[in-house]
Order: structure tokens, then sequence, then C-alpha cells
């Protein structure tokens, strides 16, 4: 994955964070929490996670030196670059918490059977993972992939990646997780105008293509993409970008 570029993924920074703050709301406070954010980004959600629950020591873990160059400083807050692929632990932790991250992580199975494995007894996951993959806007970039030259690179995995709202219940529950609460939600986003679905993939979704793409053919994967999106939703003003999120949290 190219390095994500904070700037263009902060141009929708409020419509972004709702679902990390609804996240935290599921959230049981305890004393002297470990915590690890996974997939922090830029660091202000694990900034305000470590401050609200008053942890002993929070990390946050990204792949991305760009984003990670805007982490914000405080006393026993710390950020590692690392991919989350090879996250890990024995009893380390009193929270995983990860908001539109793992849609990037394949083998989910596994993946959160290490989760369970780095939580002390009584430990929670808190975790956020979009799910929006058929809508109007997300398609125009599967169709696209299809299409040559683009088809000789690999498609956007994400949406391979990620089980339904009910293969999470029954994962967590299969790992004796308790307390388990998984939700699918619908956020709604009234953008100024349909084209702008468009910038806000170019900061998510379309770093994949940009990464795996050769940049001759990205720029013209890029400029096609914006093209579909503007005659499919263009005309719209205001838009109502309609996003679905799994939410879950559990306890082990």
């Amino acid at each position: 994955m190219s390095d994500w570029n904070p700037d263009q993924y902060q141009k929708f920074q409020l419509e972004r964070s709702q679902p990390a703050y609804d996240l935290m709301d599921l959230i049981g406070p305890r004393n002297s929490m470990r915590i690890v954010d996974l997939g922090c980004g830029s660091g202000e959600h694990t900034k305000t996670l470590h401050e609200r629950f008053h942890s002993i020591e929070t990390v946050g873990i990204d792949n991305s030196e760009g984003m990670l160059a805007k982490a914000p400083r405080a006393a026993n807050l710390r950020f590692v670059r690392a991919d989350i692929r090879e996250f890990g632990g024995e009893g380390e932790f009193d929270l995983i918490f990860s908001n539109a991250a793992l849609q990037w992580v394949p083998g989910h199975e596994d993946l959160f059977t290490r989760f369970r494995r780095a939580l002390r007894p009584g430990g929670q996951i808190a975790i956020q993972i979009p799910k929006n993959g058929d809508h109007p806007a997300h398609n125009v970039a599967y169709k696209l992939e299809q299409e040559p030259p683009y088809n000789q690179y690999p498609g956007c995995p994400i949406d391979e990646n990620v089980l339904p709202p009910e293969g999470y219940a029954t994962l967590l529950y299969r790992l004796g997780f308790r307390s388990i609460k998984v939700r699918m939600s619908i956020y709604m986003h009234e953008l100024p105008q349909g084209s702008d679905a468009a910038e806000w993939l170019k900061g998510s979704m379309l770093n994949h293509y940009k990464a795996v793409q050769p940049a001759e053919v990205f720029a013209l994967f890029e400029r096609e993409f914006f093209n579909r999106i503007e005659r499919l939703l263009g005309h719209e003003k205001p838009y109502l970008y309609t996003f679905k999120r799994i939410l879950m949290h559990a306890v082990r």
C-alpha cells in the first residue's frame, strides 16, 4: 500500500470521526487500562481514547509514515509504524480498538484469534469496519478495475476481506467472547454535490489502486473514475452519501 495522504483523508474529517466516537461509547471503562489502536492513522482518535479512559499506556499502530508524522503527543501515548497483520501478544492489553482499518487486512478468523490472545481476561475489543461495497460510487471503481489496462493489476480486496455482521457475531462467540454486540449502522453524509463522493474515496479506497498500478496507469484510472462519478452522481446537489459500517464490541 502506498503511503496515505493525511490532508486528502482529512478533507472529510468530521464525517469520518463519528463512527469512532460511537465505537468509544460501547467501551466499558476500567482502571489502569493498556490500550492499542490498530490502524490509528494520524492519531487524533487515539489521543481522545487515551484521555477519555485515563489509560496508563496507549499505543497507536499504523503503517503510514505520512499519517504518523501528524500524530499528537501526550504522556504515556506512543505511536509505532507497523503492519496490523503482524500484530500479536500474550495478555498485554485491556482494550484493542480499531476504527476503519481492518478492511485492508485479510484473514479475519486468524486475526481475531490473535486479538483474543493479546487481551487480558476481561479485556475488550471495539472495532468498526466499513461495509459499503455495494454503494454506486464504490461499484464504479470495482467495474473499472476489471477493464483493460487496469485488469492487469490486483483489484481492491476490502470487500473480500470483510465478513458479514453475523459472521463476526459467530466468530466472536466461537472464540469465547461474551457480551457480544455487533451491529450494522448506516451513516448519512450530506456532501455539496455527488462528485464529492470521488474526493471521499480518493482519500481511502483509491489508495489501493495507486499502490498496485504504475503511476501512468493510475493517472488514467483516477481520471476515468472521477469522470464516471461525475456522470453518475454529479447532478445531485446536495448529495446524500450513505455509508454502511459494522460496529462491534465484546469482552474476553
